[in-house]
């Protein structure tokens, strides 16, 4: 054969080769755009030399007026970074990849997904998500504006060191730090929880639960300052990353009204169970708090003894000296037993010149040295600016199951005892 001939029949060799391979892609083209036709997304392959080498029908008319196919991705659309990024890493990692992409010549929003196919061909199925990031800007316009109006404290901060990227104006306002100061520090750098353990404990809180939803907290502002308040805590996504946003409702003013409240409740009732005269507990609450140690006695096996004590010849004493005499002398009588007693014993005016001691965790021994020491104590003393003596007579019962009334009957009579048996000792 001549090198003519053979020439020839090279090229139509390579001209056949060529159509075939034309013929391939057509082919492929044919049943890609088949198997595509019902498919509202867009999907293309781009290959080894960053050319465009199919393009589906969404795809095309999206850039009907760029052209698409036969385009090289790299030089054609620099603009698209995240598109090319994604590619770049899909190619080189030889990994599946998602990200979003704005098209701006077109004002759309894709999500892409990209996948490494044989040959160094990518293939990427594009979904138009134009209308969901339109409605997620308008979220985060109207979280912007729920954000900085709220009238509680808000802040958005890192979950692993609590570093703030973000704080509302009320947030400032209240603990008197500009957001400059604020930004990029963390919440123990700037002193805001008057407790730092209390951090650990929300975060634990919100490890277990999932959120935390009106923690009693104490804060400290910037001049150091305490407010107290409800601390919520819920889990988002901000700037890429795990993220805090909390919030505190500020209760400090309700707490200090509460506060005074209380105090105020607590004088009042202290009003109400004192005797107006001595101070000491009144009848009525030693009756209430018998009842009750009698209760605990029982339920734990405790001792509880009773001191019933009386004034010896009181009516006398008055008589001589003047019932202002003997308010004085009671009055000194009853600082004397509540000094003498310990925080959990409790002493009361039980009726006129006599007094009552409910001595918890105390047998019929330890009772009577109470007594005696009392008896003792009172009989040395000086009352009056005019140095007047007393004595005392107290009987002891210690509670040996029987009923309240029993229990002060017994202490009663044996304080009588005390008296027939020539006042100023102690039975029991």
């Amino acid at each position: 054969m001549s090198k003519l001939k053979k020439a020839h029949a090279n090229q139509e060799l390579l001209q056949a080769n060529n159509d075939k391979a034309n013929c391939t892609k057509n082919n492929v083209k044919v049943k890609l755009d088949a198997a595509l036709a019902y498919i509202t997304d867009g999907f293309f392959i781009i290959d080894e030399a960053w050319n465009v080498s199919y393009a589906n029908h969404p795809v095309l008319s999206c850039f009907s007026t760029q052209g698409f196919v036969g385009k090289n991705i790299l030089c054609d659309f620099p603009r698209v970074g995240k598109l090319l990024r994604g590619l770049l890493r899909a190619k080189t990692r030889q990994v599946p990849v998602r990200c979003d992409a704005h098209i701006e010549f077109a004002d759309t929003w894709v999500e892409l997904n990209i996948h490494p196919l044989p040959e160094g061909e990518l293939a990427v199925y594009a979904r138009d998500i134009s209308k969901e990031k339109k409605q997620q800007a308008l979220l985060e316009e109207k979280f912007e504006i729920a954000f900085q109006s709220g009238t509680v404290l808000m802040a958005i901060s890192t979950v692993d060191e609590g570093r703030y990227l973000d704080v509302n104006r009320t947030f400032s306002d209240v603990l008197g730090y500009t957001r400059q100061e604020v930004i990029g520090k963390t919440s123990l750098e700037l002193g805001v929880f008057a407790n730092p353990l209390d951090r650990e404990r929300i975060r634990e809180l919100y490890e277990d639960l999932g959120r935390v939803v009106n923690f009693a907290i104490d804060i400290r502002d910037k001049a150091g300052g305490i407010h107290s308040g409800l601390f919520s805590v819920e889990g988002i996504r901000s700037q890429e990353q795990a993220c805090w946003l909390t919030s505190m409702v500020d209760i400090t003013r309700e707490k200090r009204l509460q506060e005074t409240l209380e105090d105020a409740n607590r004088v009042l009732q202290l009003k109400v169970d004192a005797d107006g005269l001595t101070g000491l507990y009144n009848h009525a609450f030693l009756m209430n708090a018998l009842e009750k140690e009698m209760e605990r006695s029982r339920r734990y096996g405790s001792p509880l003894s009773v001191v019933m004590l009386d004034i010896d010849k009181f009516k006398k004493f008055n008589d001589s000296y003047g019932h202002l005499v003997g308010d004085d002398v009671l009055k000194g009588v009853a600082e004397m037993l509540q000094f003498g007693l310990r925080n959990i014993d409790i002493a009361g005016r039980y009726g006129g010149e006599e007094f009552m001691l409910i001595l918890p965790n105390t047998g019929r021994a330890g009772a009577l040295n109470v007594a005696e020491r009392l008896r003792m104590e009172i009989a040395k003393a000086a009352f009056t600016p005019a140095g007047l003596k007393i004595t005392i007579s107290a009987g002891v019962a210690e509670m040996s199951g029987e009923k309240l009334g029993e229990l002060i009957r017994v202490a009663d009579e044996r304080m009588y005892d005390a008296k027939r048996n020539g006042r100023n000792r102690v039975e029991g």
